[in-house]
């Protein structure tokens, strides 16, 4: 069985001994480190990243698996992710912090027969950031559309209101 020795280990990551015990203990990766070296493998990804490293909007909550290399994310939203090393270092974010962070603010606006009220909630299978509750003007009620139709003018009011307002 051909493998390295955890000095071959600290050699190539250019660390102690101390560290390298220290780092496989926050990581909770003892047996899948022996796994790596086993099959010839060093994982290098360890002196780059460390449980507890903030990195953006994001905190580093530990090594998730060896081969591929894929980490475990929180963004201050509190959603959790497994990210690879290069989405750890292009990202800083959730892709719902991004688009909060980009959106601009519609509420108050009037459009054709629609006042904007507020962003409305995620739902599954729609687009975050991008359906705003809007009241119609003619009868009252509530409806989640997209901000960019209304804006547009693509609806112009409620289904119930349809004929009576528009021209």
């Amino acid at each position: 069985m051909a493998g390295y020795s955890w000095g071959d280990i600290r050699q190539e990551l250019g660390i102690s001994k101390q560290r390298c015990h220290q780092i496989l203990l926050k990581a909770g990766m003892q047996d899948a480190m022996r796994e790596a070296t086993i099959k010839g493998k060093i994982v290098r990804a360890h002196s780059k990243f460390q449980p507890g490293d903030r990195i953006g909007n994001r905190v580093i909550l530990g090594l998730a698996s060896v081969e591929p290399e894929l980490w475990w994310t929180r963004c201050k939203c509190g959603i959790e992710q497994e990210l690879g090393r290069d989405k750890l270092a292009a990202t800083t974010e959730c892709f719902d912090c991004s688009v909060k962070a980009r959106q601009t603010d519609y509420s108050g606006e009037i459009h054709n027969w629609w006042r904007v009220i507020e962003p409305a909630p995620r739902r599954k299978g729609k687009s975050p950031g991008f359906y705003w509750r809007c009241e119609c003007l003619g009868c009252g009620k509530v409806y989640e559309r997209q901000i960019s139709h209304v804006r547009l003018g693509r609806t112009r009011s409620c289904v119930h209101c349809k004929g009576k307002f528009e021209s």
